[in-house]
């Protein structure tokens, strides 16, 4: 740059590479963020049409769109904040392996009922009655929120207390893992998904409290499991059932639909006369069969 005096020049110094580096990255989030405000008014502007056209697909997918984009500039904040290890963060390590529940453990079958509401599901757990398919005494009730990016349900007793809590260990696990806890992170064990002998009938690993693998729970007939594969989008009573063996084979128990349109099941564990697994666990793989395999 010249300066006032004909033939002088004055020369400014380099910027240091720190300053360029920090500009850079200014200029870097002020474009994401535009990037950001463009497709999440684009997603806005789709919603508000398919609203005006009653196009509830087009609706949801709009916001489906703009939650997922809003997660991942908030996991996008957090990893330049805090460092790579955030954006695989975990919960915090089950406890020790959970006291058994007596009184559960002495209940033998259960009835789940699934209430749909406007955003998330509801998952209502009670003993069964004597006809041997209305609610009995109620056990917990989950509320489950929509749009998780990984899984966390909560089952709360009529009371309040924590009966138990399935943590999903990955965002996307193809396999699916997931950490069933307690009250005050004490824990009750493992479910795990299969997913090589899934994509013909799921079948799900029990694990206990001390990590010992005790029992799989498995699509009863493969004729139906690849029907219902096709069909399972449609509001039609499809049969669903499970059975729960213990390693050497030995029937516990089987987790079947009641032939109604709305979401019933019933777990009933007659054959698991020693108490191989816990009825809280047993509930927490109630609701995985219904909730967590993306059906």
């Amino acid at each position: 740059m010249r300066s006032g005096r004909a033939g002088a020049v004055v020369a400014f110094p380099p910027m240091p590479a720190s300053v360029r580096t920090a500009v850079g990255r200014q200029f870097l989030v002020a474009g994401l963020a535009l990037l950001v405000a463009l497709a999440l008014g684009g997603a806005v502007l789709i919603g508000g049409v398919s609203f005006g056209l009653v196009d509830r697909p087009i609706l949801a997918t709009s916001a489906v769109f703009a939650l997922t984009l809003l997660r991942a500039v908030r996991t996008a904040y957090r990893v330049r904040r805090e460092g790579p290890e955030a954006a695989s963060s975990k919960p915090p390590p089950p406890g020790v392996a959970a006291e058994r529940d007596g009184a559960l453990d002495a209940v033998n079958a259960f009835l789940l009922v699934e209430r749909f509401k406007l955003v998330g599901d509801r998952y209502e757990l009670s003993t069964l009655a004597d006809d041997g398919r209305s609610v009995g005494e109620p056990v917990a009730r989950i509320d489950r929120a929509a749009f998780q990016a990984r899984e966390r349900l909560e089952a709360f007793s009529p009371d309040g207390r924590t009966v138990f809590v399935i943590q999903a260990q990955q965002v996307l696990d193809l396999g699916g893992r997931y950490v069933i806890t307690g009250d005050r992170w004490a824990r009750l064990g493992e479910l795990r998904k299969n997913f090589t002998t899934s994509l013909v009938r799921s079948t799900w690993e029990i694990w206990d409290g001390n990590g010992t693998l005790v029992a799989t729970a498995q699509e009863r007939s493969i004729v139906l499991a690849l029907v219902r594969r096709f069909v399972d989008a449609l509001p039609l009573p499809i049969p669903y059932q499970f059975e729960v063996r213990a390693l050497d084979g030995t029937p516990l128990g089987t987790f079947r639909r009641l032939r109604t349109l709305r979401d019933r099941y019933v777990l009933d564990l007659s054959g698991d006369t020693d108490r191989q697994i816990d009825r809280r666990l047993a509930l927490a793989l109630a609701v995985a069969l219904d909730a967590l395999q993306g059906r």
